[in-house]
């Protein structure tokens, strides 16, 4: 597993190993590209590490089993404006394969990154992969689920779990460490129940955040509170989460401007199990 913790200062570096599994619902040419995109602050350096997984993962034959990329070339880094090289760090790590990426198939590989300070602004928590043809023109990418998607949906997504998450509200709420917490009142099918969510952020984060809820599971807009509620602010100070609310297949948005380090944030709402 890979952890994607901020480093503690802008002099310690961490370095992650990733595992990225993606499908491909349309295929590419020969000597196309693969781009891993991540959050900003990330680094996958001037000419980024990508190789094979190690030799368990992979299929001995069938298409919808797992494949090595055919044939690395190299990888390089980009900005997050897709500039080729420049100044750190380069939150997209772009592939060139020698071989054709066959449409309907798995595919798996490994790549290191350097992850981002404390002070950094991070301008997401997703991470995407996306295909391109031989003159760099997109193929496919992950902002939809993919069409044909292998096992449910959102064929590639790549989720960073950058934060603790506390099996109760009141540990959460007693700690200084960042995390999160989230608590229902009723686990009963078929009904309506409260939950109560708290967190503290291990550094900025600009766009949005989300709070994601297992399949089955819907939000109920209209009786969402931005702060926790008694007991948890009776004595610990939470700031309103920032920024307008949406909810999509069981996703709840918060659209703010900008999510703070150190803030407790929290809210309080309805959610149908």
């Amino acid at each position: 597993n890979s952890r994607f913790s901020p480093s503690g200062n802008a002099d310690e570096v961490v370095v992650n190993d990733l595992s990225v599994f993606f499908h491909t619902p349309e295929g590419v040419p020969e000597s196309g590209f693969v781009d891993v995109e991540a959050p900003d602050g990330f680094d996958f350096g001037l000419e980024c590490d990508a190789s094979d997984l190690n030799e368990s993962h992979y299929a001995q034959g069938t298409q919808r089993e797992l494949q090595r990329l055919p044939i690395i070339i190299d990888c390089a880094g980009r900005q997050s404006t897709g500039e080729l090289g420049g100044p750190a760090p380069r939150s997209i790590a772009r592939i060139h394969v020698e071989g054709v990426l066959v449409a309907g198939s798995n595919y798996g590989f490994r790549i290191s990154v350097v992850n981002p300070t404390n002070s950094t602004v991070l301008g997401g928590l997703e991470w995407a992969v996306r295909t391109r043809g031989p003159l760099q023109a997109e193929v496919c990418a992950t902002e939809e689920p993919a069409p044909g998607a292998f096992s449910s949906s959102e064929a590639f997504k790549l989720r960073a779990a950058m934060m603790l998450s506390f099996p109760t509200l009141s540990l959460a709420v007693s700690s200084p460490e960042p995390g999160i917490a989230i608590e229902m009142e009723s686990r009963v099918p078929n009904e309506f129940t409260g939950i109560t969510c708290v967190l503290l952020l291990p550094f900025n984060v600009s766009g949005e955040l989300r709070i994601v809820a297992p399949e089955g599971y819907e939000w109920l807009g209209g009786s969402l509170e931005k702060k926790p509620g008694s007991p948890w602010e009776d004595s610990t100070a939470f700031e309103e989460i920032p920024g307008d609310v949406a909810i999509l297949n069981g996703v709840l948005r918060f659209l703010g401007p900008l999510f703070l380090q150190g803030v407790r944030y929290g809210f309080k709402g309805t959610i149908y199990v």
